[in-house]
């Protein structure tokens, strides 16, 4: 909690001095801050929400910007937070970043090690396929076969059946791919 206290060399906590509270000139919204305009004098609007402490008798400090206001997000960012109190009051400040950056390093890890076990997965259900193109490529089948599908078009009472024909598409060929991969999801 190292920002700026809001309302310092700018009056009591009761007594603000208007860096914390209506302002006429926006419409007399209650202003937090010193409000950004947009070049004409009028507010620059955020539509974040702000978590602030109040620090007696110095005044209101800054902790957090939420992201979401969701049941779920605010219990995650207090438990955060808490985890955060507990480190820095134990360890100090420099404790919380090191804390950070192997918790980063960790899940980037993790995030590494799930797309090998993909790519090993996916290779493995592909493997046939793969042999199967490795027999046509000793045997000098080289050239693209492009493989296609008909599909007979019909209704009831139809004499005479039109047919499409069109390429196979990667699943229908056999292949396997994440469904991240697959075109036609």
């Amino acid at each position: 909690m190292y920002d700026d206290f809001m309302n310092a060399d700018s009056g009591t906590t009761e007594d603000s001095r208007f860096v914390i509270g209506r302002d006429a000139r926006f419409g007399e919204e209650e202003i937090w801050g010193f409000v950004l305009t947009d070049g004409r004098g009028a507010p620059r609007p955020e539509n974040k929400w702000h978590l602030w402490r109040l620090c007696w008798p110095y005044g209101w400090a800054h902790v957090t910007r939420l992201d979401q206001i969701n049941t779920g997000f605010l219990r995650f960012a207090l438990n955060r937070m808490y985890l955060q109190d507990r480190i820095a009051s134990r360890y100090g400040a420099r404790a919380w970043n090191i804390y950070e950056r192997e918790e980063k390093e960790t899940a980037r890890e993790h995030e590494i090690e799930n797309l090998d076990q993909l790519m090993m997965d996916t290779t493995k259900e592909n493997k046939w396929l793969l042999r199967e193109a490795m027999d046509n490529f000793h045997r000098k089948q080289v050239n693209a076969t492009r493989p296609t599908k008909d599909i007979i078009v019909s209704h009831d009472g139809q004499t005479n059946r039109s047919r499409i024909v069109r390429e196979l598409t990667d699943r229908e060929g056999g292949l396997v791919l994440p469904d991240r991969f697959n075109k036609d999801n």
